[in-house]
């Protein structure tokens, strides 16, 4: 969290800063089964980082759950390592495919909802790429 907090603001080149990178361009493994830290080849730049790595992260910084966004998911939203990490994703139609955007409402006493917001014609569309598809072994969705 002390490295998150040192980012100059407002940010200068990206670049020049390895911890912001990270922060904007790492995304979780394709499942909770799959551990640790690998390069992410779908984007070409920063890491993939497994339920494992969640977990500690929250533990060491007494967090209940981190919400992200900055990645495509089909359906707005994904749960990820147990559901202690969120992606959600609110622009519907996103580029060139039909995907679902989602909100989040965070209560004041922590009771995080979610809701997809699908798009209004639901024919996936065919393309180099695609939002990510739904991780393996995600859980369901919280009420």
């Amino acid at each position: 969290m002390d490295q998150i907090s040192a980012i100059p603001r407002p940010l200068p080149l990206i670049r020049d800063v390895p911890v912001a990178v990270d922060l904007l361009w790492s995304d979780p493994t394709e499942s909770d089964t799959i551990s640790g830290f690998h390069p992410n080849n779908t984007r070409g730049i920063s890491v993939k980082f497994g339920p494992d790595a969640v977990e500690a992260f929250c533990l060491r910084n007494k967090l209940d759950m981190i919400i992200r966004a900055h990645e495509v998911v089909a359906e707005g939203f994904e749960l990820f390592a147990g559901g202690r990490l969120l992606t959600v994703f609110s622009a519907t139609n996103y580029g060139r495919c039909n995907n679902a955007g989602a909100l989040v409402h965070v209560s004041t006493n922590s009771h995080v909802r979610f809701k997809s917001i699908n798009p209004a014609d639901n024919n996936w569309c065919e393309v180099d790429d695609p939002p990510t598809p739904p991780r393996a072994n995600s859980p369901a969705p919280l009420n």
